[in-house]
C-alpha cells in the first residue's frame, strides 16, 4: 500500500501500520512523514526520497544523487504488471507451504518484482507488503534485502522466491529476514541451484541453504527439488515451440528418470523410496525420491521457522 493512498477505502490503516514498522536502514531509528515527497529518520536526520509515492529506504551509498536536479534517481523495475508472481506461485507450490491465515497473519513479500502472489494471498486473508531494491508498480518500498529497513519482529511470514542467488551476501540477508519475523514465524522461499547464470551471484544446494537458514537461527522443517532439470537444460538451449510443452515435455522426462532411479535405488536397497530416512545427512529426515530431487533440482525450495520466545 503506497503511502499515497491513504485515502483510499481501507488504505489509510494499511499505510499507518506500514509506516510504523519503517525504520532507517542506517540507525535502525522510525521514520516519519516530512511534506510530500520525503520520509526523515528521527534518530539520525537522514531524508529518504518517495518515488511515485513509494518510499526509497535505500543506505546512502545506494541512493543516486542527481546533483543537477538536487534529485534522487530509483532504477525502476517492472513498469506494468507481469505474471512472475503467478508463476512463483505455481511453480515452487507456495500455497501448500503456508501457515494459517488466522485474522492478523502479516506477509512480507521479499525481493516481490511485481509481487503478483499478492491477491492470491490476500483472498486467503494474510496483509501483505512487498518490497525490491528497484520500483514497480508492486513495492509498498524501495529496499535492500541486506538491510531491511523493518523493524525487529513485525511479520509472521517473510516469502523469498529466487531472490537469494542474486544477493551479494545471502548470509546477511537471511539474518535480516530472521530478523523481521515474530517468534514463531515461517521464512518461505526458493533459490536456484542447477539453473544458468542468470544475473546471479551464488546458486545454493540445499545443504547450503540449510546452513544459512540455521545459521540465522531457524529451523528447517521443509526442503524439496523444484522445476525440470530436463528443460533448465535443453529448453533454453533449443527455444523451439512454445515454452509451455517444453516445460510439459522436460517435467514428463524428469519424472520418468526420477522413476527409474527409485525403482533401482530399491531393488539394491530394499527400501522404500518415499520412506523417510537419516541416511541422506540433511537437516531433517528425506526419502530417496526427495533427495535425489534436490541433487538434480532447477531449484530448492524450503521453509524454516523461528523459535517461539523462550520464558
Amino acid at each position: 500500500m503506497h503511502l499515497t493512498q491513504i485515502d483510499a477505502a481501507g488504505g489509510r490503516e494499511q499505510a499507518g501500520r506500514l509506516l510504523e514498522k519503517l525504520r532507517c536502514p542506517e540507525c535502525r531509528g522510525r521514520v516519519r512523514l516530512s511534506g510530500e515527497a520525503t520520509l526523515v529518520c528521527e534518530e539520525c536526520g537522514q531524508a529518504y526520497p518517495r518515488i511515485h509515492g513509494t518510499p526509497c529506504l535505500l543506505p546512502e551509498s545506494l541512493l543516486e544523487v542527481d546533483d543537477r536536479k538536487g534529485t534522487v534517481e530509483v532504477p525502476e523495475g517492472i513498469t506494468e504488471h507481469s505474471t512472475g508472481g503467478e508463476y512463483h506461485w505455481n511453480a515452487f507450490g507456495i500455497e501448500s507451504l503456508l501457515p494459517e491465515s488466522g485474522s492478523n497473519r502479516e506477509v512480507l513479500l521479499v525481493g516481490c518484482g511485481d509481487a503478483g502472489e499478492r491477491a492470491r494471498l490476500e483472498r486467503r486473508g494474510f496483509r501483505v507488503s512487498g518490497f525490491d531494491i528497484r520500483w514497480s508498480p508492486g513495492t509498498d518500498f524501495v529496499a535492500d534485502a541486506h538491510r531491511i529497513p523493518i523493524a525487529d519482529k513485525s511479520y509472521d511470514v517473510a516469502i523469498s522466491m529466487q531472490v537469494f542467488e542474486h544477493l551479494h551476501s545471502p548470509w546477511v540477508a537471511v539474518e535480516e529476514m530472521a530478523r523481521i519475523l515474530r517468534p514463531g514465524g515461517w521464512l518461505i522461499g526458493s533459490v536456484a541451484f542447477l539453473k544458468p547464470y542468470h544475473g546471479s551471484y551464488f546458486h545454493i544446494t540445499h545443504d547450503g541453504m540449510t546452513r544459512l537458514l540455521e545459521g540465522a537461527g531457524l529451523e528447517v522443517d521443509v526442503l524439496r527439488g523444484a522445476q525440470s532439470l530436463t528443460y533448465t537444460l535443453y529448453g533454453g538451449l533449443l527455444p523451439i515451440g512454445k515454452v509451455e510443452w517444453r516445460r510439459a515435455l522436460g517435467g514428463g522426462v524428469d519424472r520418468l528418470l526420477g522413476w527409474l532411479r527409485a525403482r533401482y535405488w530399491e531393488f539394491t536397497r530394499r527400501l522404500d523410496a518415499d520412506e523417510p530416512t537419516d541416511r541422506f545427512g540433511s537437516a531433517i529426515p528425506l526419502s530417496f525420491r526427495t533427495f535425489d530431487g534436490l541433487r538434480f533440482a532447477p531449484a530448492v525450495v524450503f521453509r524454516a521457522r523461528k523459535p517461539l520466545a523462550r520464558i
